[in-house]
């Protein structure tokens, strides 16, 4: 599936995870770049996602925690089913 959208985050980074609805581990996870530091620009990945239910989340990482980014800013989701 490919997902577009638009964003900002310090130095363009966002981070993307699906999980299967209802929660589980990730079944597919990664970052893409956007817009920078205030700056709104577009954003595509392409997400390998199984059939059924899917949960799929977009955010800004904090990068005050390190090279985890643990902590998600701006967070979005959205639930929906692939066939």
């Amino acid at each position: 599936m490919t997902v577009t959208g638009t964003g900002t985050a310090f130095e363009a980074t966002l981070r993307w995870e699906a999980v299967p609805a209802g929660g589980a581990d990730p079944v597919a996870q990664g970052f893409t770049t956007a817009g920078a530091n205030g700056e709104v620009g577009p954003f595509t990945f392409t997400a390998p996602l199984p059939t059924g239910p899917v949960m799929l989340s977009v955010w800004e990482p904090d990068m005050s925690d390190g090279a985890t980014g643990s902590k998600r800013h701006n967070l979005v989701s959205v639930t929906f089913t692939v066939r």
